[in-house]
């Protein structure tokens, strides 16, 4: 948009007036800074992505309890013990689990003649939510560092105080292992406009993964749908808003499950999330 203003002459001069809504500037610059963490990055060979993933997830795992009590004070959702274990099943738990993997090195298929790339997506938008949220920016965080991609960490408001202290641990962690400094960045002040813009920027972001945000975070869940860069089948979540109020949840079982461990083992989880205790879906032997 532009104002003309006449001068001493006739001849009009276009002003540029600021008009991007509030955020997009913030957006444009962590973009920015990501998308060149993602280009060097890249080139990262397998020993030094390990490297860094692993001092990533110790740094997480060091503040396990810390961050746990820190959600549970600040969401009032779910058990501090119960969050521990997440936290630390989230963070060397995740490198330990993938340990034998291997997302850096070309693999070569003499049988089909095949040659196998692995190629980051690049910049990684991360919505993370308020039931799990320490737990959810360990796995986000660490799975884009194991993959070689840069990650932008949007916190649910309900717990973004620990979730950014959480999300700016494992970058510290990350770049003192020789990570690319915007590796790991966090949207410290979170807000529909600049999570919009970032999701709508041309650049970027290649990938949007979307978490349980609550029934607050609908909003940020329906924007990522519109953007059209949702990630892998599992990575985008559906709105499940309207599911958050109500006082439970359905638990579907195989006819083969043993039904007793599997109900003990559901209520023991619940509180883990929100304290909510699943009801069961139908009468014996229902189930998919």
């Amino acid at each position: 948009m532009s104002e003309a203003a006449v001068t001493g002459s006739d001849a009009p001069i276009a002003i540029d007036l600021l008009t991007d809504p509030a955020g997009v500037p913030r957006a444009r610059a962590m973009l920015q800074r990501a998308q060149w963490a993602a280009s060097a990055f890249a080139r990262y060979d397998r020993a030094a992505v390990d490297r860094i993933a692993a001092a990533a997830a110790a740094a997480g795992a060091a503040r396990a309890r810390e961050y746990a009590d820190w959600a549970v004070r600040e969401t009032g959702f779910g058990v501090a013990e119960h969050k521990v274990i997440k936290n630390l099943a989230s963070s060397t738990g995740l490198i330990e689990a993938y340990a034998g993997h291997d997302y850096v090195t070309p693999r070569v298929d003499p049988v089909t003649r095949i040659v196998e790339i692995p190629r980051p997506a690049g910049v990684v938008l991360a919505l993370t939510p308020s039931t799990n949220p320490v737990a959810t920016v360990f796995v986000k965080s660490l799975l884009a560092l194991m993959t070689r991609n840069a990650v932008v960490v949007s916190p649910h408001p309900l717990a973004r105080e620990c979730s950014a202290d959480a999300a700016r641990a494992l970058a510290e962690a990350a770049v003192a292992a020789g990570a690319p400094d915007g590796v790991i960045q966090v949207v410290d002040e979170p807000s529909v406009p600049l999570i919009n813009a970032l999701m709508a920027d041309e650049r970027g972001p290649r990938r949007v993964q979307l978490g349980h945000a609550g029934h607050r975070g609908g909003a940020r869940q329906r924007a990522g749908f519109r953007c059209g860069r949702c990630g892998p089948a599992g990575s985008c979540a559906p709105d499940r808003g309207q599911q958050e109020l109500r006082q439970f949840y359905p638990v579907h079982q195989r006819v083969s499950a043993d039904r007793h461990r599997g109900g003990r083992r559901g209520i023991a989880a619940a509180p883990a999330a929100r304290g909510r205790v699943p009801a069961p879906a139908g009468g014996p032997g229902q189930g998919p």
